[in-house]
């Protein structure tokens, strides 16, 4: 069976990474930027991926790329936005993925600084859109974190986990609509203080915001 296309919205620090990654899970990958000369610069960025982890470069024939979102997200199943950390700039984008991608396209932020539902404001179907915290760097980091906005967002959530998992990222669940970064770290304090208070040998930490 063909795997479904994805469309990664950014072709800069993050964007080139997440490309790669899912490129060298057999998946073809469209990659939109208004910025020509981060286009122009994906493939050497994604060469030097696979260079550095001694992979195969043949992940570089699955990406192509382009200027337009509506050529991005024609015939995509996931669309992930990495665009700056511009709250603006984001609506803005997201808007056009509501319009152009496919109506059961999963569409999805990488946004660590900023709540999804604030994103994901004036969208008329926000059941699919999700938070997909990818860390940096994305091809050494396999942690993703999906940040839910509600329970309406998991079937979403857990198609994406499952496809995350198939090309050996490690996705947990934000059930806070709290900015990524912010969440993994109130999960952490919270596993710190649960192990505290646990006799020896009886804690194992376990992020409370996970599932």
């Amino acid at each position: 069976m063909q795997k479904p296309q994805i469309a990664v919205i950014g072709a800069g620090l993050m964007g080139h990474g997440i490309a790669y990654l899912f490129a060298a899970g057999g998946y073809n990958v469209r990659v939109q930027d208004p910025a020509l000369e981060a286009l122009d610069k994906l493939p050497q960025r994604i060469g030097d991926i696979c260079d550095l982890l001694g992979a195969d470069r043949a992940a570089v024939e699955h990406v192509s790329t382009g200027p337009s979102i509506e050529w991005a997200v024609s015939g995509a199943s996931i669309a992930i936005e990495a665009a700056p950390e511009k709250l603006a700039l984001k609506q803005a984008i997201f808007a056009d993925l509501e319009r152009l991608a496919p109506r059961d396209a999963i569409l999805a932020s990488n946004t660590s600084a900023l709540p999804i539902s604030h994103v994901a404001a004036g969208l008329r179907n926000r059941d699919r859109m999700l938070g997909a915290h990818f860390w940096n760097p994305p091809h050494l980091v396999p942690l993703v974190e999906i940040v839910l906005m509600s329970e309406a967002n998991r079937p979403a959530g857990d198609r994406l986990a499952a496809i995350l998992r198939g090309i050996g990222r490690h996705p947990v669940f934000v059930h806070r609509d709290i900015p990524a970064s912010s969440a993994i770290a109130c999960s952490m304090r919270s596993s710190a203080k649960r192990l505290r208070s646990s006799p020896p040998g009886c804690a194992t930490p376990r992020p409370s915001t996970t599932s």
